[in-house]
């Protein structure tokens, strides 16, 4: 049982709150007026409260009528203010009768129970209830964020790779490979080496590390380093409808990487392709002899010589 005392004046008379057990919860110096609030730290429970004020000369009124209540405070909640993407979190409650909300009006209840499950995936808040002594609690707010999902995609040259098996022509004894992980996240980690480039000069397994400084992901590159093949080019075409020489044929290449030129004996250009598509047969051109010029993109080759046209 609580009393109440509102002084209503600027004396400094004391007015006091107190339990009927005698021990003093709260003072009022001086006048506090006739609208005054009392904030009461109390513990989980019912009560039962009484009125009392006091007029300009403190002579106090009679009790009011009795007003009883319940007060229960809001849940306390164990959990992480930070998750991972695609871990499985899991918030629990203290208390009785807990139900879970999505929405601080509490009108759309996602779960009931002490601990409440799910998949993070995006940031998000939860509003949590009790039930203590028949009353509802107010509801204790649960707010998280999610890192992103994150992705790992490798660059060789400036060219995206579009798997995790990368192919690689050694041109020269000397040559070292630059691999570039690109990610969503800031933070980059090659065989305990802080950057996004990783240097190359050998087969292998290589494993890169990526965060956000909260979370973390890998992922391994199959590096395969082939030295670049030697080169066949034939130096007769024979232009008579059998099924042999017909072509200027450069199949160990990839057409879409060479480019050919054709040369007369007086240096004039009389064939040209960018793309070569093993298509050459010197049908318009008459018997002789021509030069060649093959630019391979591949290791910036160039390759020249002469080629016999037989009609």
């Amino acid at each position: 049982n609580l009393k109440v005392g509102i002084a209503q004046n600027s004396d400094a008379k004391v007015s006091s709150l107190s339990l009927e057990n005698g021990l003093r919860v709260i003072e009022t110096h001086g006048n506090v007026g006739l609208n005054n609030f009392f904030e009461l730290e109390l513990p989980d429970g019912n009560y039962t409260c009484q009125v009392q004020a006091l007029d300009a000369s403190y002579f106090e009124s009679g009790l009011s009528n009795q007003i009883t209540f319940c007060v229960a405070k809001p849940p306390g909640v164990v959990f992480k203010d930070h998750y991972c993407y695609g871990e499985q979190a899991t918030i629990v409650a203290e208390g009785a009768s807990l139900k879970w909300y999505s929405d601080s009006k509490l009108t759309n209840q996602v779960y009931d129970g002490p601990s409440y499950d799910f998949n993070a995936v995006s940031d998000g808040q939860l509003f949590v209830t009790k039930m203590a002594n028949g009353c509802t609690s107010p509801p204790a707010s649960v707010n998280y964020s999610v890192s992103p999902n994150p992705t790992i995609v490798f660059e060789v040259n400036n060219e995206s790779v579009q798997s995790n098996i990368i192919t690689l022509t050694k041109c020269g004894v000397e040559d070292v490979f630059q691999i570039v992980a690109k990610s969503n996240f800031s933070k980059f980690e090659w065989a305990g080496v802080d950057h996004e480039t990783l240097e190359v000069s050998e087969d292998g397994k290589y494993t890169v590390k990526v965060s956000d400084g909260l979370c973390s992901a890998e992922s391994e590159v199959h590096v395969v380093i082939e030295p670049i093949d030697e080169p066949f080019i034939p130096n007769v075409i024979t232009s008579n409808e059998d099924e042999f020489n017909q072509y200027f044929n450069l199949d160990f290449l990839n057409p879409s990487e060479i480019s050919v030129s054709i040369y007369n004996r007086d240096g004039n250009q009389v064939y040209f392709s960018s793309s070569y598509k093993n298509d050459f047969s010197g049908d318009h051109l008459s018997s002789g002899t021509y030069f060649y010029t093959v630019n391979r993109k591949l290791c910036d080759q160039q390759f020249k010589g002469w080629l016999q046209i037989v009609k």
